[in-house]
C-alpha cells in the first residue's frame, strides 16, 4: 500500500522456507491478483482467521517504478462488477497468502504463492534511507535480497491467466 504521496517505498527479501509455522503472525489475508491488458493490476483480498473467511476487497492499482525500491502506487476501491469487468482483461494472475506481522513500527509482509514454490518478505519504509533491523523470523531464512529485481516482481512472477 502507498504511502499519502502515492509512493511505495520497500525492501523485499527472498526466503528459503515459511517462518510461519515458527513465529505468530496476527493478520492473515488470501490475496488472487491479476494483470489486466491495460497495465492495471486488479486484487480480491479476503481477511482469514484461520477457519473462515471475511468479505472480499476489490482494488485496483497502477504502479509506476520511479527508482531503485520505490513506486509510485495509485489505488482504488472497486464494486464487485467493477472487478469483474476488468477480470475479463487480465492476461496473468498470483494466488498468495499473506502474513503480516508488526516489528519495530513497521509492518513486515510474509507471501507464500500458493502456485509457486516462492516465499517472499517486503517491508515498507516511510522513506528509502530509513534504517531496518532485518527480524529473526527473515533473517534465519534469508537468500538474499531482490528489492528492485525484476525478475522477482509479482508481475514476472505471474501465471498465464486461462478464462
Amino acid at each position: 500500500m502507498a504511502n499519502k504521496n502515492n509512493l511505495e517505498i520497500e525492501r523485499r527479501f527472498l526466503l528459503k522456507r515459511d517462518p510461519t509455522s515458527e513465529y505468530i503472525f496476527p493478520s492473515i489475508s488470501l490475496i488472487k491478483q491479476f494483470y489486466c491488458t491495460s497495465g492495471s493490476r486488479i486484487r480480491e483480498k479476503r481477511k482469514y482467521n484461520g477457519s473462515s473467511l471475511g468479505d472480499p476487497k476489490f482494488i485496483k492499482a497502477d504502479k509506476t517504478t520511479i527508482s531503485y525500491g520505490v513506486n509510485e502506487e495509485i489505488e482504488k476501491n472497486l464494486t464487485k462488477a467493477e472487478f469483474k469487468k476488468l477480470l475479463l482483461t487480465a492476461t496473468s494472475y498470483i494466488n498468495k497468502k499473506r502474513f503480516v506481522k508488526r516489528v519495530d513500527g513497521l509492518n513486515w509482509e510474509v507471501d507464500i504463492f500458493t502456485d509457486l514454490s516462492i516465499i517472499i518478505a517486503e517491508v515498507e519504509l516511510e522513506n528509502i534511507h530509513q534504517k531496518i533491523t532485518i527480524p529473526e523470523f527473515v533473517s534465519e531464512n534469508l537468500i538474499m535480497e531482490i528489492t528492485g529485481m525484476k525478475q522477482f516482481s509479482n508481475k514476472s512472477l505471474s501465471l498465464p491467466y486461462k478464462k
